[in-house]
């Protein structure tokens, strides 16, 4: 009877001891919008970024968007009737992943010294987070494409990025026109 007794426990502290390991190395839980933020480290302080995932869950490509110098993420995360003036949404539902990204000095990023923020600074955040994504940013899966997508100020900063590293898959520049 001793013998099964200490077999049964050993059995289920092996069960528990597994189940804690497979717990541990778990992809990070995604909300039921399929968005988490993720703080990402830069040299000059940390870029507020959110990840959101299709419906579904997997993408193989990821979009990164950042602002121009006048915005923050709410730039293509609007709010006032999503379904229809939503980048971020639009390509979720379409099936592509998106970081939006606030530049530090915008939104929820931290503020550094203004001498600081150079536009070949901007292209090495948007450098780390374009291998990051790659590599699997905060414990969310590899993504085999990446696109970044600039408006304004950041259309440059898409351009050299790109020029610089050639390690993306698309560049999506885009401009506000005033008449």
């Amino acid at each position: 009877m001793r013998t099964s007794v200490r077999a049964l426990a050993a059995a289920v502290a092996a069960t528990l001891l597994s189940l804690t390991s497979a717990i541990a190395h778990a992809e990070p839980a995604v909300p039921a919008d399929g968005c988490r933020d993720i703080s990402f480290p830069v040299p000059q302080g940390t870029l507020a970024t959110t990840l959101c995932l299709p419906p579904g869950g997997a993408a193989d490509t990821v979009m990164v968007l950042m602002s121009g110098s006048n915005f923050n993420g709410t730039y293509w995360d609007f709010q006032y009737q999503p379904e229809i003036y939503n980048f971020r949404r639009a390509m979720n539902a379409a099936g592509y992943a998106t970081l939006v990204a606030d530049r530090l000095g915008n939104g929820a990023s931290s503020t550094p010294v203004s001498l600081s923020l150079t536009a070949t600074a901007t292209a090495e955040a948007l450098h780390g987070m374009v291998r990051a994504l790659r590599d699997g940013l905060d414990g969310a899966r590899p993504f085999t494409k990446v696109v970044t997508v600039g408006h304004s100020l950041t259309s440059g900063t898409s351009v050299m990025e790109a020029n610089s590293y050639h390690d993306v898959d698309g560049v999506l520049l885009t401009v506000v026109a005033m008449r």
